[in-house]
């Protein structure tokens, strides 16, 4: 019995424009994967779209964050899929987005109990310069 489902979170408002006017493109990812074959490889019970809302280069004037609100939403809304997801006895694979869907599913997994999270990201900050000092992670 296959038992995976897959958790489409294509969220990138957690960082900012590389090029003016070009959001960056992490939303595209799951879609992508799935026009390569990767979810006719994998088979999935289920596939389940938590939408994100429209990009934002937005600062949240108290906390210095990107989208603050909307992350802090957004993430509510995919703990509550992976919650959900977990409770049925299945497997979540959530395919992102940013980092900061991690909020999300680290959230949705701890209200089921005790689980841990397997995470694999995209880009190597370590070939970046370091970062000016910040209130959250984020690339130059």
């Amino acid at each position: 019995m296959n038992n995976l489902i897959v958790i489409e979170s294509p969220f990138n408002l957690g960082l900012k424009e590389l090029t003016p006017g070009k959001p960056p493109g992490v939303d595209k990812l799951p879609q992508w994967l799935k026009q390569h074959g990767l979810y006719e490889a994998l088979l999935p019970k289920q596939i389940i779209n938590v939408p994100a809302p429209p990009y934002s280069m937005d600062i949240d004037a108290e906390t210095g964050l990107r989208n603050a609100d909307a992350i802090v939403n957004y993430a509510k809304e995919l703990a509550l899929t992976v919650q959900d997801t977990l409770a049925k006895k299945k497997f979540p694979l959530v395919i992102g987005g940013d980092c900061s869907i991690l909020i999300g599913c680290m959230l949705g997994a701890k209200k089921q109990g005790k689980y841990a999270l397997f995470f694999m990201d995209g880009q190597y900050p370590f070939n970046f310069p370091a970062p000016k000092p910040q209130r959250a992670w984020t690339l130059p």
